[in-house]
């Protein structure tokens, strides 16, 4: 916030508080015409918002003593700037008051930038704690999906056994639905960025979204044929994109229109000041505009919040729209919103614009078993864990050596001269750690495969050093099949 200069004006006033000077920036700054000032034409504090009306007031009456208070001010074009102001009494040699002088400061800019590093700080506090809550969480979902998977695998296909099951696995898939959302939250959930035709992607998504709004919404697709690519996880960005569109089903009980649209955009130095959180360049504008019920202006500041919602108990849990935000972000993007009580909102999500020749060709999947016979060593200081990977690997063929952390691992990797054909560890442990294996086992033995797993997220990935190392990587819960392939992959791979 260093290098904002405020702008200000220099006034005088009398003591029938009569304005007898206003230097010429008041011009700039209140939109108005420093003769408005003079004869009793009107004060120059008479465009002050009418919410700190009062305070002004208040104020003026014991200007004698001076004053230092900040307010807003309604410009005649409509727009609101903050204004710091500072009054100073001048005084006869015998303390009779002759003049009050003040200087009013423009801080609109400095109070943003104020805010939004508030803002931000918030947002990584409680970022850090939804990314900490989300790894505890993915660790026991891990144990609790691997564990119904067997069961489903061992019950006969009716039955009231099977019912149980099937809700445990689905209880499950919800709550790492939650842990997901908390991920995307707090800008940590691991991504596979590729380069995306925006509007291809709302193309083919538009079916799948009027499922969910139902017929009495009429959906509507405005997009500019010349927008330009970005860089995203389409799953991530179609979650994004699918919360929005909830949220504005949900604005508009009784049906009615929906737009989305999308347009390229470029923000120039001026007007990043016009956003929260925005940086100058080039990006895709994706809007998603209803005619719902709008949102309340004392309600905006904390729409991002998470958990907060302002659906009845039971029908929200107020991390749609935080989801929104963290996938923003950690695409290097923001989120603009503008509502209206009773007319609707529009949220804007400004993506930055990428070129399609970008995009970098990816192997077709193929359909190859993933089953085996190779030998594995599993690396994890989580017991249950631990055991699930085991049995997973185990009923599929392959042969497992379990290790608690890193130190561990490399025991057994010397007393059997490293005799295994991958290694599977978790990224975070005591005593050593996966990133830290990995750099050890590349100096005995550089190509030996290696699959790190982690319930941390994004950013504990990049400050452990896991993406440096170009290791595949197995985000938790994992399903039986994620883990197969994952391995298989990595095994494959290193043959061919």
């Amino acid at each position: 916030m260093h290098g904002i200069v405020a702008e200000g004006v220099f006034w005088l006033t009398n003591e029938k508080e009569e304005v007898i000077y206003v230097s010429p920036a008041y011009e700039k700054i209140w939109g108005r015409p420093c003769e408005s000032c003079y004869g009793g034409q009107t004060h120059f504090l008479d465009a002050v918002h009418p919410e700190d009306a009062d305070e002004v007031k208040f104020i003026l009456q014991h200007r004698a003593s001076g004053f230092d208070v900040n307010y807003r001010i309604i410009r005649p074009d409509g727009t609101v700037r903050w204004i710091h102001d500072r009054a100073f009494p001048v005084r006869d040699a015998s303390g009779v008051l002759l003049n009050v002088a003040g200087i009013a400061e423009d801080v609109t800019s400095r109070l943003r930038l104020e805010h939004q590093y508030r803002h931000a700080q918030k947002m990584e506090a409680v970022g850090r704690l939804a990314g900490g809550v989300a790894h505890d969480f993915n660790n026991m979902l891990t144990v609790i999906r691997g564990h119904s998977e067997f069961l489903s695998k061992a019950l006969p296909l009716e039955g009231e056994s099977r019912e149980d099951i099937d809700q445990i696995t689905k209880a499950a898939q919800r709550a790492s639905d939650l842990t997901r959302h908390l991920l995307a939250f707090s800008r940590q959930q691991v991504m596979e960025q590729h380069v995306i035709d925006v509007n291809a992607l709302l193309r083919d998504f538009k079916k799948m979204l009027m499922r969910v709004i139902g017929e009495d919404i009429n959906l509507e697709l405005s997009l500019q044929s010349a927008a330009p690519f970005v860089l995203a996880d389409s799953s991530q960005l179609e979650q994004a994109v699918m919360n929005l569109v909830v949220n504005a089903r949900d604005a508009m009980p009784n049906g009615g229109d929906l737009q989305l649209s999308t347009r390229a955009v470029v923000i120039t130095e001026n007007e990043v000041a016009r956003y929260t959180e925005a940086k100058s360049g080039k990006y895709v504008a994706l809007a998603v505009v209803d005619a719902g019920t709008g949102i309340a202006p004392d309600l905006l500041p904390r729409i991002f919040d998470p958990f907060f919602t302002t659906k009845d108990a039971g029908k929200g849990t107020g991390l749609g729209l935080a989801t929104v935000y963290g996938i923003a972000q950690q695409l290097g993007g923001f989120v603009d919103i503008s509502s209206t009580v009773d007319k609707g909102s529009a949220f804007t999500l400004f993506l930055p614009a990428v070129n399609a020749d970008m995009a970098a060709s990816k192997k077709a999947a193929t359909d190859k078993s993933i089953r085996g016979h190779e030998k594995i060593l599993i690396v994890e200081d989580q017991d249950e864990v631990r055991a699930v990977a085991r049995r997973i690997l185990i009923t599929n063929g392959y042969s497992v050596i379990e290790a608690r952390n890193g130190v561990d691992a490399l025991t057994h990797l010397n007393d059997l001269d490293f005799n295994v054909d991958l290694v599977l560890t978790d990224a975070v442990m005591p005593q050593m750690g996966g990133t830290d294996l990995v750099r050890a086992l590349r100096l005995k033995q550089p190509a030996l495969p290696v699959v790190i797993v982690s319930g941390y997220t994004d950013r504990e990935l990049v400050t452990y050093g896991t993406r440096e190392l170009n290791v595949p990587f197995l985000s938790k819960p994992f399903r039986a099949e994620d883990l197969l392939r994952t391995v298989r992959k990595a095994l494959d791979e290193t043959k061919s």
